[in-house]
Order: C-alpha cells, then structure tokens, then sequence
C-alpha cells in the first residue's frame, strides 16, 4: 500500500515472528498472526479514497462507507464515487459541527475510565481548535477468504474485523483520540428521565447534560463469552500507536490499574501498541495522514485546500476482534472523543456519537390467539426481542409500546391503530440474561372486566403492532403481519323468547274470536355486551292444522325496536308487536325475529310455545209461529145439495176483525159422504207479539135458498206462545 506496503504479507510474518512472541508474551490475552493490515479486505493506507490502493491489493476504504450512508455523508464536489456498494455490516458515518458554538463537547470532569452515569456534555466550541472533531466512522467486516488479494484473509476466515476513523478541524498542534465501542445504546439526554434527545439539541444546563445507556462489563480475567465494551486510544500524529482496553466496571480491574478508577483491563496496552506503518504486529493498528489528502466527502478544515485533510488531521485504524478474543461482542453504538493525552483518565474534549448495529434486534411478535373469539375474551400480544451478533449478549432492556388496528380481512397495523398500553421487557421464561433473548406482553385487549379501548371490542378482524423504545439498544423496526398478529372478533350469540299476550301483557294461548292478540318478545345478551338493541319483526301464520310459523307468514306490523328491561343485571330488552285480530277461528302461531347489533347475533323464536287458538261459542233464541188453517165438510141427507163457502179468520170475537180470510163464495156441492173445503193459510201467522184467541167462521149458502138452508160454523182457537230464551 502507498507509503509502507513493501514486504510481501507471508515474508513480513517470518520476519517479525520473535518480535511478536515476545509482545504476546507480554499482554493479557493471546494474538493470533497478522490480521487486521493488507488483508485485501479495508485499506488502512493514509487516505479515504478505495482508488489510491485498487484491487487485488485491497478492497474497500471509507468513501464506499460514505456512499452507504448518503444522509450524513456528502460527497465532495468532483469526487469520484466508486462503483459498487460495500460489504461491510453494519457501518456508520457521523458528521460533526465544527467552528460551532453549539457543538456538543465533553464536559470538564468527565473521564473515560469512569462510569457512563457520571459523564456530562455541554453545547460549546471546542478548544483549541486542534481538539475539533469533523466526522466519525467505524465500519465492520467479516474476513470471507475471497477478498481480491490471493493471499488475503490467509488463516484468518471468519475473523471479524473492525475499521474505525475519525478527521479533525485543525492540525495546529498534537492531539489524541479515542473510540468506544459500546455493546448497550449509548445516547444524549438533557436530563435523567427524559427521551433520547435527537442529534443538534442544545444543552444549556450549567452542570451539563448527561448520557443515556449503560456500561456492557467484561469479566476478570477475559471471557471471549462475556466481553465488555472496547476503548481504542491512539493520536493525531505519526506513528499512531493504538492501545485497546476492555471496560470491566469500576473497581473491577487487577492491580496495577490502569487508571484510579481501575475499570479497564489492557488488551494492547500503550507498550505494544503498532502503527500500521510498523508491521510487525497487526492484530491492532492505527496510522494518519502524512501529507495532504484528499477527502472524498465535503469538509472545511483550518488552513488546507478546500475538501483536503491537512497532515495529520485524517485518522483510521483498525483490529481484528477474533485475534483479540473479542469477536463474541457486538456494538450497538460508538463514541470517537478528543483528549488531551493517552491517558486512561485524561481530559476529554470534543466528542460524536454514532450508532452501530452489528449487535442487532429484531423484533418478533404473537398474539395470543389468531382464531376467533367473542367479544369480552381477553387477548394479549407477546413480543420478543432476539439480540444477535454476539456470543453471549445482552437481553434488550426497555418497553414495547402495543398498538391495535380494525382492519380488512388479509390486512394488518402497518400504521395508525389504538394505543393499548405498554409492556415492559424481561428475560424469557427459563432463558438467562445473557442469551439475548427477551419478552414483554401486552395489556390485554376486548376485555370484558375492562372499559375503553381495552374493553370488548365490537366484531371484526383486529391486527397488533409492536414497537420497542430500548434502552441499550438501537430499537428494531415495528412488528406487525396479517398471520401471527390478527384474530376476529364474533358477535356474541343471543336468546330470543317470544310469547302471546293478551292486552294486558299477560300470556295467553287461547283467544275467542273477535278478541285481539299480541306477541311479546324478549331478547337476552351478555354482561360483555349488555341490553341488546335493535329491532324485532313478528310474523304469523294460521290458520293452521300443525307445525309452527317457522317461516313465511304475514309479517305484523313494522320492526318494533327493542327497549331495555331497565335491570342491570339481566342483560334483556323486550319489543311488543302491535294488536292482531283473526277473522277466523283456529289454530295460529307466531314467529319473533330478533334483527341483531354490531355486537350481538340475529336470533329468533318460532317455537310451539308461540301458538294460539282462536275459538268462539254458538248460543240462540225460538220464535213460533202458528200457521192457522182449518176445514170444512158439508154434508146432505139425501142427494146433492149445490152451494158456496166462505171461510175466514176473525180477532176477538167471531164478528170481529177479520184478519186472513181464505175462502170467498167459493162453489162447493155437498153430499151424502161430505164435501170437504180446506184453507190453505201460508200468509198470516200467529207469534208471540199477536198470540190469542182467533176465530174461524165458516158460511155456506145453498144457492137455492127456498128450498135449502145453510148455516154459519164459528170455531175459537186460544194460542199460546212461550218463547224460551
């Protein structure tokens, strides 16, 4: 590589062999051989720019991590952009103000090999301008052993290799820096208590503002299971010598302590730190620009051609974290700082955070039934939180804030949805703290003890959506989908009981005719849903010989809608159809068909019980009448004897009124046998209003009256006419 790349990378490792086990020798933990520098993976090389070094002797440098972060990083005007996109995974890129008074700077008293809890930041220029920090990035790769360098990654496949840098504004002067790789979240707050402030807040608090997240402590002695959070401590200057500490906590570190505090324990201390220029150790090294460079993003620095680095005010470095048995951590966020010297406890200057998600969570989500379910069924969403990236990580800490949306079937909670509540993370049941692996639940939802919007939920379908605010990790994306998330929610089945009433509203089953009917229905819920409204249609049918009116009929009236019961405990409401009167006697039924609700499912009551008889009863009274006729016989001794007939009917007396007279003059001839006359009276009768004593008078008139006689016959007739009723 330009500028010191001169041995071929097999020769270079025969020739510092006895150099390098004497260093191993003298460090904490064992290297393994040259694996961070010229492995044809990321260009540590003085500059930013992948063209200065093009493959097959090196592969990446920073301006394909500037291209991979377009939102922080510009590029400078007449770069040229390389093609292709990086492998890196994850990466960062942090812009920096600089010259700016509302820079956020570290505040006096704050040291590295303190606690997080005690570190404070303050709105404020940094000073002097050498301390001045432009950008930040940091970038991490897995050696694959296809890099463009036939030789590259040559016994280290797998390695995880970690790439940092930072740029300055001014080089009047020397300067030291250092980077944190922190394994929980690590953000600024104005205050304990508050939300992660987002980037350009100013604080104005005169005794600073503090930081959010925690310390991920290392054990004593080194665990490649259990590794804490890194702090990388080098210079703006040649022969960048890098020195690589693991935080255990404070008071935690063997003696002799690196600092007062004793909470970091040397990986590569100050005495084996390399500069990538010096080759003989390559598990750490760090190196700076040496003349002026070009930067592939825009950048203003003191006294230097516009978009160049001046002579030591570009850094990188890099190490290889399996070599230092630290490829089990994974790094959620880093911070580069400015510092007055290497010291673990020097003063701190200024400073840029970034995030950085190798140690990533994902979010996944269950609810607690995808079926169907009644309104007044609880139902939770679970959500789990998986850390990957690490050996042993961390579980996510913080709370999953649980939405719930009303959607179409096949849907989900993409957005938009109820607040239902929060749940607060916590290790999985049987799990460990350190497996990454954690839960939290819901409220529950259409609850039937509840009210509001964790109460019972009208029917339909329903999806949750989780979204986590953690505290020591950046927050995966929300979690939602039309399977694991969603359940329907069925209307609640109701009870339908109609029966025939007379007037009064008392049950009845029979009726006479002429009488009116009504039927009465009462509709049943549950305490979820409560006294279900709607409306009931009544129908009947009849008359009929058998059955019910399970269909068809004639609707009665209009839908009647129903009216509470008023009882807080019966859950019932009633509707009375309007009067029904039959023109027939017979055998009827009714049928009460009970409409439904949002809540509550149609029922309806054609039972046996909704027949009724119409009946009606015969009664009469008698009226005679007397039809009077009579006869009459005429005889004569000897011979014939010629003559007429007059037969009538008298009131009273025998003269009296004549009220039918049947015979006038009528011609007859008598004889020795009789001749006999007979009325025949179909008009006058005799009833209960006129009834008495009645007068037949019969004449005959010989019509030779000198010779014959004839005679007058009066024959009395008492009627009585008794009428029962």
């Amino acid at each position: 590589m330009t500028g010191f790349i001169k041995l071929a990378p097999r020769t270079r490792r025969l020739l510092v062999a006895p150099v390098l086990l004497a260093l191993v020798i003298a460090l904490l933990v064992p290297y393994g051989a040259i694996a961070v520098h010229d492995l044809g993976v990321f260009q540590l090389d003085k500059n930013a720019s992948t063209a200065v070094n093009p493959p097959p002797l090196a592969a990446e440098d920073w301006d394909l991590i500037c291209k991979a972060n377009p939102t922080t990083c510009t590029f400078a005007p007449g770069y040229s952009i390389p093609s292709g996109t990086t492998v890196s995974s994850p990466n960062s890129f942090v812009v920096d103000p600089s010259e700016s008074d509302t820079d956020d700077i570290l505040k006096g008293g704050t040291k590295d090999d303190n606690d997080i809890s005690s570190w404070r930041w303050t709105s404020a220029k940094p000073s002097p301008p050498k301390n001045d920090i432009t950008h930040g990035y940091a970038a991490e790769y897995t050696c694959n052993g296809t890099e463009p360098n036939s030789i590259a990654c040559s016994g280290t496949t797998g390695d995880k290799l970690l790439y940092f840098g930072g740029d300055r504004f001014s080089n009047s002067g020397s300067a030291n820096l250092a980077f944190w790789f922190f394994q929980n979240r690590i953000t600024e707050k104005l205050a304990d208590g508050v939300t992660d402030e987002t980037p350009g807040t100013t604080c104005t608090l005169s005794s600073g503002c503090v930081f959010g997240g925690t310390h991920k402590a290392g054990s004593v002695p080194h665990d490649p299971n259990n590794v804490g959070d890194i702090l990388i401590i080098s210079a703006f200057g040649p022969k960048a010598q890098i020195q690589v500490y693991e935080w255990v906590g404070v008071g935690k570190a063997p003696s002799p302590c690196f600092t007062n505090a004793c909470s970091l324990v040397p990986l590569i201390p100050a005495t084996a730190g390399q500069a990538c220029e010096d080759v003989s150790f390559d598990s750490a090294c760090a190196t700076v620009n040496d003349v002026v460079t070009p930067s592939p993003w825009t950048i203003n620095q003191k006294n230097s051609p516009a978009n160049s680095f001046q002579p030591t005010n570009f850094f990188e470095g890099g190490i290889n974290l399996t070599n230092l048995k630290l490829a089990g951590a994974c790094f959620s966020s880093f911070l580069l700082n400015t510092r007055a010297s290497a010291s673990g406890d020097a003063e701190l200057h200024d400073k840029v955070i970034g995030q950085f998600g190798r140690c990533a969570p994902s979010l996944a989500t269950q609810a607690s039934t995808n079926a169907t379910v009644t309104p007044g069924t609880p139902v939770t969403d679970t959500a789990t939180v998986t850390v990957t990236g690490a050996t042993n990580p961390d579980d996510a800490a913080g709370t999953i804030t649980f939405f719930l949306c009303g959607v179409a079937a096949g849907g989900d909670c993409s957005t938009g949805g109820t607040n239902v509540g929060t749940g607060t993370l916590a290790n999985q049941s049987g799990g460990t703290t350190t497996d990454g692996i954690s839960v939290a639940t819901s409220p529950t939802v259409n609850d039937g003890t509840k009210t509001g919007s964790n109460g019972p939920l009208i029917p339909g379908h329903y999806c949750f959506r989780a979204e986590a605010a953690l505290t020591n990790y950046s927050n995966p994306a929300p979690a939602t989908n039309s399977t694991t998330e969603c359940f329907d929610v069925a209307k609640i089945p109701t009870d339908t009981v109609t029966t025939p009433v007379d007037g009064s509203g008392t049950p009845t089953s029979t009726i006479s005719l002429g009488s009116s009917i009504y039927d009465r229905a009462v509709v049943t819920g549950t305490s979820v849903g409560g006294d279900p409204t709607g409306t009931v249609t009544f129908s009947i049918c009849g008359p009929i010989a058998t059955g019910t009116c399970t269909s068809g009929g004639t609707q009665v009236g209009s839908a009647v809608t129903l009216t509470s019961d008023g009882n807080p405990s019966t859950y019932t409401s009633n509707a009375t159809s309007i009067a029904v009167t039959p023109d027939a006697i017979g055998r009827y039924c009714f049928r009460g068909d009970y409409s439904g609700s949002l809540v509550y499912l149609a029922s309806s009551d054609s039972s046996a019980t909704e027949c009724f008889t119409v009946t009606t009863t015969s009664s009469g009274t008698s009226e005679q009448n007397w039809l009077p006729n009579d006869s009459a016989t005429i005889f004569t001794p000897v011979g014939t004897l010629a003559g007429k007939v007059t037969i009538d009917l008298h009131s009273g007396t025998c003269d009296g009124a004549v009220v039918y007279t049947d015979q006038t003059d009528t011609p007859v001839t008598a004889t020795t046998l009789g001749a006999t006359v007979v009325t025949n009276n179909t008009t006058f009768k005799v009833t209960a209003s006129n009834a008495g004593t009645y007068y037949w008078k019969i004449v005959f008139t010989p019509n030779d009256t000198t010779f014959a006689t004839g005679f007058t016959k009066c024959e009395t007739s008492t009627v009585t006419i008794n009428n029962n009723p």
